[in-house]
């Protein structure tokens, strides 16, 4: 029995540890673009830049409607019990619609662009790259439901960022006149050619069936109900990372939507963590809530929570040590940016050790909880970031996703424990 216990957590830390340096790998890649974009082009250019992918973010999620956790959670219970053919309707069913969604709604906002907005030809351009960022998304959604958790982080938005970082890194070298025309042109380019390559490799994940596995309408029914809790789930997570630079956007100089750009970038890679872990593990959840076991997901979580202290330590403790020095890598100075850097990089961290709560709640059948959650505490995210910014700029801005951050997760951790107290303490 020990001997099972003891290799039952090798093989959960070697999970994570391989999908920790993978992502890792596509979470440097928003770093990176950061940095680039702020060496080439001015801090006023970089904000408006990041306006820019918070907006067709906004409209990928938009087109996803909640599907892609959906489908994360579906792979995960049939892919334990061997039926692919599930899985591989559901996922073509999804990506159609997502991908009509998305082209609409990138259509209507390229209109909008044109007849309402400031901003030039390069914004419609990312506009445009949403429809694929959302099918790598809902691509990413069927590995992270699998053995192969580790290839989730490829198709998401990090990966793409890593390509259009290192080209323009490599431009920069050898042509000074860098402008964000560029940076958009790779990014739309560089989105459709890696949903091409992920598109093709998943047909050997999961073989296209003789005969479709077709769901029926009671099913498709709690399908879209399910995916109305998840996405707005998924706004609210949205909200926390991109949605703020949105709000600054109308409430601050793009100068200064810049500097909120990086500080906020730098302290994701403290909990980057989290996504490696709910990558990961999401499935289990998935797996042994469907058997009520919810004693085996208690020891899977305080097992990948000793896991993660791992990482968070020595991550917070450099943050801290060297934060003025980073911050003037990316051309920054400001003292209020520093005390901002510093005041994520603690909340980012109790972020990641409270953070499995939700998807606890997310994958054992209690989505209208934990979107009752979400929307609760988007609001006052909102509401608040408004009125901050106003007053107080950056470290506004700061404090809202602080506050709502920590409210978020200890509704979370109240709630699984009410969920969950049935088991004995282990």
């Amino acid at each position: 029995m020990k001997t099972e216990l003891i290799n039952s957590r090798i093989y959960l830390a070697a999970k994570i540890f391989k999908t920790l340096c993978l992502r890792a790998l596509c979470s440097f890649g928003l770093v990176f673009l950061t940095y680039v974009l702020s060496t080439t082009v001015d801090l006023a250019s970089l904000g408006q830049f990041s306006t820019g992918i918070s907006f067709l973010l906004l409209i990928s999620l938009l087109g996803r409607a909640g599907s892609s956790t959906w489908l994360l959670k579906f792979s995960g219970i049939n892919y334990i019990k061997g039926k692919t053919n599930s899985i591989y309707y559901e996922m073509e069913k999804i990506h159609n619609m997502v991908l009509c969604i998305t082209i609409i709604l990138s259509t209507i906002s390229a209109f909008w662009v044109i007849f309402f907005s400031y901003y030039d030809l390069w914004f419609i351009l990312l506009i445009f790259s949403s429809p694929g960022v959302a099918l790598l998304y809902t691509q990413a959604a069927v590995y992270r439901g699998s053995e192969r958790a580790h290839m989730g982080p490829f198709m998401e938005f990090g990966m793409v960022s890593l390509c259009v970082a290192v080209i323009m890194y490599l431009w920069s070298l050898k042509e000074k006149n860098i402008n964000i025309a560029g940076f958009a042109i790779t990014l739309v380019v560089a989105t459709y050619i890696l949903h091409g390559i992920f598109r093709k490799h998943i047909k050997n994940l999961i073989p296209i069936p003789s005969d479709l596995y077709q769901e029926n309408k009671s099913q498709l029914k709690e399908d879209l109900l399910a995916n109305k809790s998840y996405f707005i789930t998924e706004l609210a997570q949205y909200s926390s990372q991109y949605g703020m630079i949105l709000i600054a956007s109308f409430s601050l100089s793009s100068s200064a939507v810049g500097q909120f750009t990086i500080i906020q970038q730098l302290a994701f890679i403290i909990n980057f963590i989290l996504g490696v872990s709910v990558n990961t593990i999401s499935s289990y959840f998935a797996s042994y809530g469907e058997k009520k076991d919810y004693l085996m997901i208690k020891k899977v979580k305080r097992k990948v929570q000793l896991i993660m202290l791992i990482w968070l330590i020595p991550m917070l403790i450099t943050a801290f040590t060297f934060s003025s020095s980073i911050l003037e890598l990316f051309g920054i100075f400001s003292k209020e940016a520093d005390l901002g850097f510093r005041l994520l990089c603690i909340v980012q961290t109790l972020n990641a050790l409270s953070g499995l709560s939700l998807a606890v709640l997310n994958m054992t059948g209690h989505e209208l909880m934990v979107s009752k959650i979400s929307l609760i505490v988007l609001i006052i995210q909102i509401s608040l970031a408004i009125v901050l910014s106003l007053n107080f700029g950056i470290l506004g801005l700061v404090l809202a996703f602080s506050a709502s951050t920590l409210l978020r997760n200890g509704l979370s951790v109240y709630f699984e424990t009410k969920v969950l107290r049935r088991v004995r303490t282990i």
